[in-house]
């Protein structure tokens, strides 16, 4: 195997970014869409609900990733999961301004959070690491 075949670039995912505050929303999505990834802000709960229902024909939701704030306007991010991750949806992380332990995550279904404001280059190497794991990734000690 070369040393290219073994450290995992960026596979191609659907990101769905949900956060009420405009001018962060617009530069994380930027940082996303930097690495690869196609990215859809919303600013409302309602609205990531709706973008979340499972497509009849594939049986699947849209997105690979969902990324939400914690605090929105209409309600709290840690409720989109209430019942069940969707088909399709791989990675689903909680963004905070406040201290959310990942065990609390994980009880609502997410597979952990991130304190804003983020390290976007953390926040990239998380969502790759969740979307290919045990997979060395780009700019970690593969050894």
């Amino acid at each position: 195997m070369s040393q290219i075949d073994s450290v995992n670039v960026a596979p191609i995912a659907s990101i769905l970014l949900v956060d009420d505050d405009d001018d962060s929303c617009a530069l994380i999505a930027l940082c996303l869409e930097r690495e690869g990834w196609s990215v859809t802000q919303l600013a409302t709960l309602e609205a990531a609900r709706q973008a979340l229902v499972i497509n009849p024909a594939t049986g699947v939701c849209a997105f690979d990733v969902l990324l939400t704030d914690v605090h929105l306007r209409d309600g709290e991010g840690t409720t989109l999961l209430a019942a069940g991750r969707p088909p399709g949806l791989t990675v689903a992380l909680l963004l905070s301004g406040d201290v959310v332990e990942g065990e609390a995550a994980t009880q609502l279904g997410f597979d952990g959070a991130l304190r804003k404001p983020l390290d976007r280059a953390a926040l990239a190497s998380r969502i790759r690491e969740l979307l290919s794991p045990g997979l060395p990734q780009i700019g970690t000690d593969a050894r």
